[in-house]
């Protein structure tokens, strides 16, 4: 994974590995931030996501920074490696979103029932 200026090689984020292989991930998570609700895919690239929460009010404004990295053969981790909120992005995890963590839990639950 090439490291972009917005996706800094991080340690002891919040993350869940899901059983598919690296190449299925931004496929799977497109359809998990369309279960969750609120929640708008802004980017979705190979290596990683950047997620928002769909709203017109800026106090409510949101955005979620996501990497992937292959596990194994048929493995694959997703981590949160930053989040913002309300125009103030710190460039690290201060604590998960209600709506990240649903994103995660989602994650999960899209890879269990993933046909190959």
């Amino acid at each position: 994974m090439r490291q972009e200026w917005w996706a800094p090689k991080t340690t002891n984020r919040p993350s869940v590995v899901v059983p598919i292989p690296l190449a299925e991930v931004p496929a799977l998570l497109q359809r998990a931030v369309d279960a969750v609700p609120g929640a708008a895919a802004m980017e979705i690239r190979a290596d990683g996501a950047v997620v928002g929460r769909r709203t017109s009010f800026a106090l409510r404004a949101e955005n979620i920074v996501f990497a992937f990295h292959r596990e194994g053969p048929s493995s694959s981790r997703v981590e949160i490696l930053r989040e913002g909120r309300d125009g103030a992005d710190f460039g690290r995890v201060l604590f998960v979103t209600p709506m990240a963590r649903a994103i995660l839990r989602q994650l999960v639950v899209t890879a269990g029932t993933h046909q190959e």
